[in-house]
């Protein structure tokens, strides 16, 4: 059986109510509801009026949640097929210095608190998906582009923690942890097997981390 689902719904949220409306008169298949997530743009990074925070990304997911309950479709599964912490794949640090941090930790750092906070808030996200456009126009390792490899294919940070995410158990355990900044997802697979998943981060992604010893249960 092939799943069908949409929209693929990317910034204008009033069309969401629509095509739920028009799915729900047709008496349509909607196995999932798909949707973008992108936490800011480079203009308003330029400005500094918006800048990075997971907070963002969360904010807009509720505003089409709300939209999706009102529409009785509260127990669909939600498929992100496109996610970042800003816009614009196609610019790079000379557009937007701030862009350097997609070859940083700094991504990698947000994509744990992003999948954290869905966690936190109890959203049904089935899977989480990343656009890699912008990769063609590389001339030069490290430019700010959204991809996961360098123009000469080293392997940058989000690549990384991709893989480790997928490395991740089915059953959610349970911790504690002091630290607010401290961002923990630990499971365990069919065989028994633990696989935690820690970053370290601040609101803003501006902290330097510091020396730190926690002690988590």
């Amino acid at each position: 059986m092939i799943p069908v689902g949409g929209p693929a719904l990317a910034d204008k949220t009033h069309f969401l109510g629509g095509f739920l409306d028009f799915v729900k008169a047709k008496k349509l298949k909607l196995d999932f509801i798909s949707m973008h997530h992108y936490g800011t743009e480079p203009r308003l990074l330029n400005n500094g009026s918006k800048p990075y925070n997971v907070m963002n990304i969360i904010e807009k997911h509720e505003s089409r949640m709300q939209v999706i309950r009102e529409h009785g479709f509260e127990s669909t599964p939600i498929i992100i097929d496109e996610w970042g912490m800003a816009t614009n794949g196609f610019y790079n640090k000379e557009e937007c210095p701030d862009l350097i941090a997609r070859e940083t930790e700094i991504m990698s750092a947000y994509f744990v608190r992003l999948i954290y906070q869905y966690i936190h808030f109890g959203y049904n996200v089935e899977n989480m998906m990343i656009c890699l456009s912008g990769q063609h126009e590389m001339t030069e390792d490290f430019s700010g582009f959204r991809n996961f490899f360098t123009l000469n294919f080293i392997k940058k940070p989000i690549y990384n923690t991709y893989i480790l995410a997928s490395r991740l158990g089915k059953k959610l355990l349970k911790c504690e942890s002091q630290n607010n900044n401290l961002f923990m997802l630990p499971t365990k697979n069919e065989q028994g097997d633990y696989a935690i998943l820690l970053s370290y981060c601040s609101e803003m992604f501006t902290e330097n981390i510091p020396v730190i010893q926690e002690e988590i249960t």
